[in-house]
């Protein structure tokens, strides 16, 4: 680092190129895990870097309900536009809506058209999706049982949502929070995870419009009811997919070694005995995110 040079790193100072994260006239390249990062950044950059095999976990969850091919397909908040990628290689047609413009550049596939909207301001047409995909955008929402309700009349009548959010209350969360990994954050309103982020830990100095506040399990299951989804959580699939194709389900380096762990002394089988799909005690406050399907009712 530059002598003088702050160590707080502004996210705003960086963008995804290649598949490489740049920053102001350096590279940072990901051909393996560089430990000299601060390790949110790194943490955000595979994210990024990973998104298309983050959508092959979307894709296997879904096509174990109908197959994707011929299928219309809206990815909200679709983010770099990796999960929309792949939804559109297996055949199906994609509508991509972000607020943020970027990923028009990226998303070239024939089979995929990007809508750059606000939140608030998108208008769902009525009876037009086989699929809805919020991959980690639900907790992002400020007006979420608006938009749920726009979504469900928006479904054709056996069509299907596909929601992952983080646990609020998960233990593994409250130790490190999954956006800035911070301690106890992940429990916090969204008015105190803006204070804390931005304004003390300055981890994030972004004027955005899109700071989460996660969800506990009664309040994800009282939200979708509410709207008028049956739920159902499908989290033994990711776990299988987990040590399938382990950068499908995780991108933090620390995490992507403990799969390999798992894997290297056969624990894949305790790992999966578990996860479960009961609301219980694993899913209340151990499951970091959840997986999950709603159908309306």
């Amino acid at each position: 680092m530059e002598a003088g040079r702050s160590n707080i790193i502004d996210l705003n100072d960086f963008s995804l190129a290649d598949n490489r994260l740049t920053r102001r006239g350096d590279e940072i390249c990901y051909d393996g895990w560089d430990s000299g990062m601060t390790s949110y950044v790194q943490t955000w950059a595979n994210y990024q870097r990973l998104a298309e095999e983050r959508g092959l976990l979307v894709a296997t969850i879904v096509e174990h309900f109908m197959p994707l091919t011929g299928k219309n397909v809206l990815d909200f908040g679709c983010g770099v536009g990796g999960t929309a990628r792949c939804l559109a290689t297996r055949g199906a047609s994609v509508t991509a809506v972000d607020i943020n413009p970027e990923p028009a550049k990226r998303l070239t596939h024939p089979g995929i058209r990007f809508v750059h909207a606000a939140q608030e301001k998108l208008y769902f047409l009525p009876q037009v999706y086989d699929v809805v995909v919020l991959q980690d955008v639900l907790e992002h929402l400020t007006q979420s049982e608006k938009i749920l309700k726009q979504i469900r009349g928006s479904l054709l009548p056996d069509g299907v949502i596909f929601i992952s959010t983080p646990n609020r209350y998960s233990i593994l969360n409250l130790i490190s929070d999954p956006h800035w990994q911070l301690p106890l954050v992940a429990m916090l309103p969204r008015r105190m995870v803006i204070l804390l982020v931005q304004k003390i830990f300055r981890r994030d100095r972004r004027q955005r419009e899109d700071w989460p506040a996660l969800l506990s399990l009664p309040h994800l299951r009282r939200l979708l009811v509410g709207q008028g989804f049956r739920v159902r959580l499908v989290n033994q699939v990711a776990a299988e997919v987990l040590f399938q194709h382990p950068q499908a389900v995780v991108c933090r380096a620390l995490h992507l070694q403990l799969v390999d762990w798992l894997k290297r002394y056969h624990c894949q089988a305790m790992v999966q005995r578990l996860v479960n799909d009961h609301y219980g005690i694993f899913n209340f406050i151990i499951n970091p995110t959840w997986y999950v399907i709603g159908q309306r009712t």
